[in-house]
């Protein structure tokens, strides 16, 4: 607890606009490390005082999320480091934001998963597991009906609906698949992008729908040379980041959020620079 409790609290509700903004600024200089002693006395405080001391931890988690991304966004190169990366994503966009609850959603979704692969009796049964598991057990689908939303880049809005872009939807099958154990790599086809798992190819964003190499290939004919050539490599890590934050700026380009805008694309030029 700061030792000036009393004093911090009278300062931040002082007349003199002068004093709260001094007083606001050099709590927000002491950046992360102030936030435990800051939600302390926010438990203490009520009404207008409570209210500013959730704005300062907000804008404190936010700023300290923000440089956190910018200094690790070049340089991720495993799906630890990819998942570690999304979830500094959503503390920007989503100040506060409970991310253990998420984290322990994907645990627990990853025993289930780990669990039911175990009592596989054929191929067809192994084949047929991500549709089954992502897409009528857990529900995870495309979300036709508010496609160009910010929230379906963001991991923890996907997981509470349900709903997102093939590229955060397929996050969930890779990491999930990670925590069980289970190989599931990422298709980045020509204008959509996929999952693999033992050879086959699945649709996050049709509910998991199994596809044959022909159909992606007639689909995409006027590109058969380059979705060859995705449909048997596998995307890194950064390849993925880069696509959630395009999808991300895409968006952003056409809403008034000046400040996300020139973040995001700064994220961009710096991990496709890497």
């Amino acid at each position: 607890m700061f030792r000036q409790h009393k004093a911090i609290a009278k300062l931040l509700l002082d007349d003199d606009p002068a004093t709260v903004e001094l007083t606001k600024q050099q709590l927000l200089a002491g950046g992360a490390k102030n936030v435990a002693d800051l939600l302390d006395l926010m438990t203490s405080s009520s009404g207008k005082l409570a209210k500013i001391i959730r704005e300062l931890v907000t804008e404190i988690e936010v700023t300290d999320a923000s440089q956190q991304f910018t200094k690790t966004c070049g340089s991720i190169s495993s799906l630890n480091d990819l998942e570690k990366i999304c979830w500094l994503l959503a503390k920007v966009f989503l100040p506060g934001i409970n991310l253990a609850r998420y984290q322990g959603l994907l645990d627990e979704w990853a025993d289930e998963m780990r669990h039911r692969s175990q009592g596989f009796t054929s191929e067809a049964e192994q084949l047929g597991f991500l549709t089954d598991f992502f897409g009528n057990y857990l529900g995870f689908r495309g979300n036709s009906d508010d496609y160009y939303s910010i929230r379906n880049s963001l991991l923890p809005c996907v997981i509470d609906s349900r709903r997102g872009i093939p590229t955060s939807l397929a996050l969930i099958y890779l990491f999930v698949g990670r925590r069980a154990g289970i190989e599931i790599t990422g298709v980045d086809l020509p204008g959509h992008f996929l999952v693999r798992y033992e050879g086959q190819l699945f649709d996050p964003f049709e509910g998991g729908r199994i596809l044959r190499y022909q159909d992606c290939l007639k689909s995409l004919r006027d590109k058969r040379d380059e979705s060859l050539a995705a449909i048997s490599a596998v995307v890194s890590p950064k390849v993925i980041l880069a696509h959630i934050l395009s999808n991300l700026l895409y968006i952003l380009e056409h809403e008034e959020h000046q400040e996300y805008r020139g973040m995001v694309s700064n994220w961009l030029s710096l991990v496709k620079d890497s």
